[in-house]
């Protein structure tokens, strides 16, 4: 019987993808340096820390990595605290699994303070048990460190908990790792083509939560995985 669930933070609950589209490449700019072609490809799997200490490596060596990580905080920060909307009928969702005592929390590759600020802005923090960030236990979704942990805290199995992802890599390492995950739709993903992979990986697969909620609200105690 399934008695949690992890959510992924950017993409998943919130939308806010778009927001660090531009952010490396506005940041080199500022300092007349052009991004490379590939750049969000690099960058896109890599914690806030680990991106800082990239730009310093490849492109900016005379600025610390404390400092080029501020300044990536610096560009998102305001959008998170104050723009950032939920994704449409992720809160509903949210209360039907409080109603059914399903224990959730947040496991993101975002800085904490960025996520527990938009989900408390959008009335969604209390929700959630706890915000897990990879920058706190030194690792990105490429390993399945973070879910690890987060099952530890919840003192949960596998077995117990459903994953909810919208990102290729990040479905994979959980997938990998024995977990049933539930892909949630987001256009990266589809400019990527990776949505088709990402349905074939997946125990079910969330294209629109109101939708989604409406179809399979008598099954929503994850008895069954796949809805």
């Amino acid at each position: 019987m399934i008695k949690g669930v992890l959510f992924d933070l950017d993409g998943t609950l919130i939308d806010s993808m778009s927001v660090w589209d531009t952010v490396g490449i506005r940041l080199l700019e500022s300092y007349k340096i052009k991004a490379p072609t590939n750049f969000n490809e690099i960058v896109k799997t890599m914690t806030v820390s680990q991106a800082a200490e990239y730009l310093k490596q490849h492109f900016l060596p005379k600025q610390t990595i404390k400092e080029i990580h501020l300044a990536i905080l610096q560009q998102v920060m305001e959008q998170y605290l104050y723009q950032v909307p939920a994704r449409p009928g992720v809160e509903a969702l949210l209360e039907l699994l409080y109603q059914r005592d399903i224990k959730m929390c947040v496991v993101t590759a975002n800085e904490k303070p960025l996520a527990e600020g938009a989900l408390k802005r959008l009335g969604l923090l209390h929700y959630f048990s706890f915000v897990l960030s990879c920058s706190e236990l030194n690792c990105t979704k490429s390993s399945a460190t973070i879910y690890d942990e987060a099952i530890n805290r919840l003192q949960l199995s596998k077995e117990e908990v459903v994953v909810f992802e919208d990102a290729l890599h990040c479905i994979q390492t959980a997938k990998k790792a024995g977990y049933m995950v539930i892909g949630v739709y987001d256009k990266a993903a589809d400019l990527s083509k990776e949505t088709e992979e990402i349905k074939c990986l997946c125990d079910d697969y969330i294209l629109d939560y109101t939708s989604w909620i409406k179809e399979r609200n008598h099954e929503t105690n994850f008895d069954d995985c796949r809805f």
